[in-house]
């Protein structure tokens, strides 16, 4: 850790300036760590209630939250450390409480699923009546067929006698048509794309016909998808997993309203006339490279209505991009947008500093960090960029490849190779104890990735890989998915 860059003295640097902090660090430079003694600064500056950290994941977050109760000796939060969905949800939560309005619930994937069949089966229902609706002209449209419905169905199966039940109808649905539709609708949340912006979006495109299809038809669909969630739901406030941070981002402003309107009234109102759920004093946001759209609009309306924002990460380390993070896009608007975050370099524990040696693992990490060029315009050159792995090039040490700090090998034969790899993986578990969580097998193409799964299963290992071993193009879902799941998004 950077010994320049005092917890304390940052916090203190927040409360001067009220300005957001963006802390980038180098893979290895301890940059959870920093949010971690950042966290604990926190809870003992602001309480215990008041302060909060999230990671990308609830693994990571229950070892950081024990350690933090183990350093602290007790806390009032169930979970100090958390994920950025759960901060949305307690928020949610506590001003639906302060409303005595019904708690919010999630859907599950089984419920999401079942919604969308029900909506699918309306209009396939009114295509075999032969009473089209405006969105099933959509789907004609998009489908670029009358018969559209027959691309959706489960080619291993059919609806039964040509029934017009929606019942029937929605279980003979594809799967896979399914879960990319809900795929979709998951990253227009994550984009923060609501009604509010649906007008505008479909503006942009109207001189491209087909955008404009496809945009109507997934905001037509999600219309209905939301109606259905009422219908089945009444009385309840069911909310996506994927809706949370948009769900929250418009309590958390709701909150700040009212905090206003009371400010306003003066002696005429006080808190105790209006009891206003509180919100965190300082968040920590670790791997916020990782973090969607709607996360950083949840984060904007939290630091507008007074907590301290600090965003620990590196854009080269994103591994949820596939999610819809943007994490070049989200540093240079934490800095210039709403946030005004102030950019803190967090001390490199590369190879090449002080006592620390050097070898070709380092070599090989500079060279992959120094090819990462960003999507962003940057004034600075990659290798001034924080984040950057470059203390072992300015090092000027002589570096042995044979060091075993990077193992390649040439096998002869595929059968070679299969038994050098898994005599490797298990070797590394029973002799340095790593867990099987932590590795993985790369290849090429699925089939290989299988051969290499049966492999390992066989000889005890457990695997999870992905269940799909044929290309895209020969999904039968295909032509009807894809084009949704690329919708392009203006900002």
């Amino acid at each position: 850790m950077s010994k320049n860059v005092n917890p304390s003295l940052l916090l203190d640097g927040i409360e001067r300036d009220g300005a957001a902090r963006l802390v980038i660090g180098v893979p290895g430079a301890g940059k959870t760590e920093y949010a971690l003694a950042l966290l604990l600064e926190g809870l003992r500056r602001y309480g215990d209630a008041h302060a909060v950290m999230t990671v990308s994941g609830r693994i990571a977050a229950d070892q950081l939250g024990n350690r933090v109760i183990r350093e602290r000796g007790f806390s009032t939060q169930a979970r100090p450390v958390t994920t950025l969905g759960a901060v949305a949800f307690r928020v949610i939560a506590a001003s639906r409480a302060s409303r005595n309005l019904p708690a919010p619930r999630l859907l599950n994937g089984a419920e999401q699923d079942m919604l969308l069949r029900q909506v699918m089966a309306v209009h396939m229902s009114h295509v075999i009546a032969g009473d089209e609706c405006v969105t099933c002209r959509l789907l004609s449209e998009y489908f670029a067929q009358s018969q559209w419905a027959s691309l959706i169905m489960d080619p291993s199966g059919s609806v039964a006698g040509g029934s017009t039940s929606a019942e029937i109808m929605a279980r003979g649905i594809s799967d896979a048509f399914i879960s990319q539709l809900r795929d979709m609708l998951a990253r227009l949340d994550e984009l923060g794309v609501g009604p509010r912006e649906e007008p505008s979006l479909i503006q942009s495109v109207a001189a491209d016909s087909r955008l404009s299809v496809q945009w109507r038809l997934a905001f037509a669909l999600r219309a209905e998808y939301i109606r259905a969630q009422v219908e089945t739901y009444a009385g309840q406030y069911r909310l996506d997993a994927s809706y949370l941070l948009v769900a929250g981002a418009r309590e958390v402003q709701e909150i700040r309203v009212n905090r206003n309107d009371l400010a306003q009234d003066g002696p005429m109102r006080t808190e105790s006339d209006l009891e206003l759920p509180t919100l965190p004093r300082l968040i920590v946001v670790d791997d916020v490279q990782d973090i969607t759209l709607a996360g950083m609009r949840f984060l904007e309306e939290l630091h507008q209505s007074g907590t301290a924002v600090v965003l620990v990460g590196n854009p080269d380390e994103a591994v949820q991009t596939f999610r819809g993070s943007y994490p070049e896009y989200l540093m240079r608007r934490a800095c210039s947008g709403p946030l005004n975050a102030a950019v803190v370099p967090l001390g490199s524990q590369n190879a090449g500093e002080p006592g620390k040696a050097a070898d070709y693992a380092h070599v090989v990490a500079s060279r992959v960090s120094l090819s990462i060029p960003s999507e962003e315009e940057e004034e600075l050159p990659p290798a001034k960029r924080p984040g950057k792995l470059t203390a072992v090039l300015r090092s000027g040490m002589q570096i042995s490849a044979k060091d075993d700090s990077v193992l390649s090998g040439l096998y002869r034969s595929s059968r070679e190779e299969l038994d050098d790899v898994v005599w490797r993986i298990k070797r590394a578990h029973l002799d340095q104890h790593v867990r099987w969580n932590d590795m993985a097998v790369i290849a090429h193409d699925n089939a290989t990735v299988r051969v290499f799964g049966e492999r390992l299963r066989r000889d005890g290992v457990p695997v999870r890989y992905s269940s799909v071993t044929r290309p895209l193009k020969d999904e039968p879902v295909f032509k009807g998915c894809l084009l949704l799941l690329n919708l392009p998004f203006f900002v």
